[in-house]
Parts: C-alpha cells; structure tokens; sequence
C-alpha cells in the first residue's frame, strides 16, 4: 500500500480481511485504513498474555472500543479538561446509587452533556492509544453493517490522534527496522497531497522546518534525514503518518549514488552488524525473507560494474552476513533459547529501569535536576519503554535550562510534549510538568492554573504545593519592583513639578 498511488477502497479492505496478526504499532495504520475506506464491523484484537480489545466502526466512525483494563481514567479526564473541580467528583462518587458517575453529574447538573461526549471521545482515544505498544496481536475483522452511535471518534477527529498516537507511542527502532529497506527509495505525493494541507501544521510535522516543501522535492528517505541531522526521531514518525494517511508513497526509483557514498554507507551498516546475534539482525533489518530485491534496498544492488573494490568487497561481506544471519534464525532449537535469554534480559532491563526512574523521580521532587538527568540517560540507554519517562526527561530539562539558550529549549521540549502518550496527559505529573513549562517561560496565570488542576488530581503531593508557594514568592517579587519603579518615576516628575 505505501507503494501504490490511488489504491482502491476494495484492494485495501482486501488487505486488512487477510492479515492475521500485527504488532501493536502496526495498529495506527490498520485503524487508518479502515475509517479511510468507512468500514463497518468489528476489529477483534487478542494479544499473548490473553488480553482482548474489540474495536466497532460503523462507516468509517469508531464508535465503542472495549478492553479488560477498568482503569479508564474518567474522572481524571474530567478535571483535567476543566469540565468538573475534585469537590464536585468527590460528591458524585458518595452518592449511593447504580448510576455512573458521568450521569450523575449531569443529573445535578455539574456536568453538560456534550461535555461528557467529548470526555468520552477521549476515552476511546486513550484506550486505543494503550493498546499500541510492542506485542504481537491476533486480529480479525468481521465486516457488518452497524448502525452509528453517540459519541463517536469520527474521521476528522482520527486524524488528530493518530498524529498523537505515532508521535508518542510508536517506538523509534521499529520504524528504522520497518524502513531499512526503502532508504535509497524517492518519496512521492499523491494525489491527496496538498502543500498547503493543516495536516503539516501538527507538532510532529511542524518541527520539521519546510518539510511540506521538501517533500514537493525529489528526496529519497535517506537525504531527507540528511537534510535534519538532529532529527531523525521526528522525520521518521512524520513520514510514517504521512505513509499512514496516503499522502506519499514510495516510489520504486531510487536515488543514485557514486563508488564513494555507496562505501561510506556499507561501512555504517558493517559496523551496526557487529557483535549482533542472528536474531537481534533480522529484527534491526526486517529481514522476514531474503530476496534480491529487499537485500538492494538495504544494501544496493550488486556494484561489480563500479569496478571499486573496496566497495565490491564489503557488499560481499555484508550480503553473506545477513543471509548468514537470517538462516541461523530460522534455527528453532536456538530460536528458542535466544527466545528465552531475551525475555529474560528483557525483564531484568525493566526492572532495572523502573529503579533508576523512581530514583529520578526523587530527585526531581528535591530539585536534584542534574542528579536526575543523569540517572533519566541510563533509563534511555537500556532502550526500555517505561510510562511517564518523557515526562521526567522534560522535567529534569526544565530544571536545568541555559538562560543563553533558554528559548531554544523551550522549543524542544514544546515538541516533547507533542511525544507524550494519550494516556499520560490525564495525571497530575502533567500537569506540574505544564505548570513548570509555562513559569519558564514567565507565563505564571497560566502556571497557577496549572498546579491547581495537580493538586486537585494529586491533593497531598508537596511538590506542586512548594511551586505555588514559589509562583507566589516571585509574583510579590516582580510587583514590589514595578512598585519601586513607578514610584521613582513619580517622585521624578515631583521633582520636575
């Protein structure tokens, strides 16, 4: 599909009936082509551990998702979007009667019913965004005619989260892997495409300066990352969305490169196989089969005409590593015991990176920003996915900004927070972590509002009850000195009078 301009509705429908299992972060896309194509049915979804997800669309609308998890984060969705204050919940959840809670307060009139909509939209939002994370799924779609319900995630609303759902939850080393093979291909618009599109004024598209533009450009993936060295995070996610939603394909040329760049980039791939077992090589590559063509697109084709030797000899030796490495895999016996040694690994990794993030998180609420920083890099280093992670990473980087570079920070971490999963911006570290953003950049109306949304989330936490004491420390601070200031100006023209 990411190959083919003007596919249509039925080839795409064709595709999702036969897939039988995805990853987690194959999920966005899925999603994506079926309110693309207005299906109706329901997307059954069944992990490993037994977990089960069902998803209902009626003509391309989402209309309910279910899941085992009863942590659906209601209430806090509530308070954080300003629709209820903690005292009128408190109230709600006391009242002894078989309603819930979202009746209740519209019962007593504390909450309107299109409030509550929306609420629930967030809701489904949020669900979907837990399920996708790094895990195999068995799925099956079942089409049916269903009638449309209210609320329900429409397609112009599914735009927005999946913009949030790529940016924030699909990881960076699944889509290097899923694109390794297509670096050296063109980009190409279709159709739908449009330079002028809202879609590039999202955060992920957005930060990537004239990126509309350059894609109206003939630019293959690799001098796209060429042309945004510091980004590769954020051009990647932006040209899976943009895959995502049909906007580009690949095209089937590819760029041409001399003897010499040809070589430089073998040598990056050389050095990126060593010390790699066979398995942990078919995942960094994809390498679900070898065939010539998925070997050219990691490696180029055959340079024996260029005459370089060097060159003819490495892609040799890089060519026979990766067929090596993809039929070692294939061997079950250690398959399976790499298998094992690598949840094993696995798990010892979390737990070690639950460790060093609870220590962070200390230092954090003593002000110990460098201490966490350091302690937050050796979390990023073991390549785990731990909850609430950016959100410390964004804290301890508010905590020590350079007034020199102040600006500039400020901006990065304006796009961090673009990264952050759905289902983390409804507790109260959010809400701090906003409250602090907004004191740096001197907006303290709106960092108060902040802090008291997190106390009202978190009652008893300190740290936000120390900022507010600090919010209003530095506010009497700037005001005793605009009164120092206008008084010297008047005593001055006193003096003139």
């Amino acid at each position: 599909i990411f190959k083919k301009n003007n596919i249509s509705d039925r080839e795409k429908r064709k595709l999702i009936e036969s897939v039988e299992s995805i990853s987690g972060y194959d999920l966005p896309f899925i999603l994506s082509l079926l309110v693309e194509t207005k299906s109706s049915g329901f997307l059954n979804l069944s992990s490993k551990n037994k977990s089960v997800f069902g998803i209902t669309l009626s003509h391309g609308n989402i209309t309910s998702v279910d899941s085992e998890d009863a942590d659906t984060l209601l209430g806090k969705m509530l308070i954080q979007k300003g629709f209820v204050n903690a005292t009128d919940m408190q109230t709600a959840l006391a009242e002894k009667t078989s309603q819930k809670i979202g009746q209740k307060l519209i019962q007593n009139s504390l909450l309107s019913p299109h409030a509550f909509d929306l609420v629930l939209i967030e809701q489904m939002n949020v669900r979907l965004s837990k399920m996708i994370e790094d895990c195999e799924y068995k799925v099956n779609f079942t089409s049916t005619e269903v009638e449309l319900a209210h609320p329900n995630l429409d397609a112009v609303q599914f735009v927005n989260c999946l913009h949030d759902w790529i940016s924030g939850k699909v990881d960076l080393n699944w889509l290097r892997s899923l694109y390794s093979a297509q670096m050296s291909n063109y980009l190409q618009k279709t159709e739908s495409f449009q330079e002028q599109n809202g879609i590039f004024e999202m955060p992920i598209l957005k930060s990537a300066e004239k990126l509309s533009e350059n894609l109206l450009q003939r630019y293959s993936l690799r001098q796209l990352l060429r042309l945004y060295p510091s980004q590769e995070e954020v051009i990647l996610k932006a040209i899976h969305f943009l895959l995502s939603k049909g906007l580009i394909i690949w095209s089937e040329e590819k760029e041409s490169l001399n003897a010499e760049e040809r070589l430089k980039i073998l040598k990056e791939i050389w050095i990126s196989l060593q010390g790699k077992n066979a398995y942990d090589i078919v995942q960094r590559y994809n390498l679900e089969n070898i065939t010539s063509e998925n070997l050219a697109g990691i490696i180029g084709a055959d340079p024996k005409e260029l005459r370089n030797e060097p060159l003819n000899s490495l892609w040799m030796q890089t060519k026979l590593k990766l067929e090596e490495a993809f039929r070692n895999s294939k061997n079950v016996v250690a398959r399976d015991q790499f298998n094992k040694l690598n949840v094993q690994k696995s798990a010892e990794n979390k737990l070690k990176a639950e460790q060093l993030t609870d220590q962070a998180r200390q230092a954090l609420g003593f002000n110990q920003f460098q201490k966490a920083h350091l302690l937050l890099n050796e979390v990023h280093k073991l390549q785990v996915q731990i909850p609430f992670f950016r959100l410390l990473w964004i804290w301890a980087r508010l905590g020590s900004l350079d007034p020199n570079k102040k600006n500039q920070q400020l901006k990065d971490i304006e796009l961090e927070f673009a990264q952050i999963p759905a289902e983390e911006k409804f507790d109260a570290l959010f809400s701090l972590i906003q409250a602090l953003f907004f004191k740096a950049r001197g907006e303290f109306g709106q960092a108060r509002r902040y802090l008291d949304k997190a106390l009202e989330l978190q009652p008893q936490w300190m740290v936000p009850k120390r900022e507010i004491n600090n919010l209003m420390a530095e506010e009497r601070s700037k005001n005793d000195i605009i009164s120092n200031v206008t008084g010297m100006v008047s005593n001055l023209f006193k003096k003139k009078s």
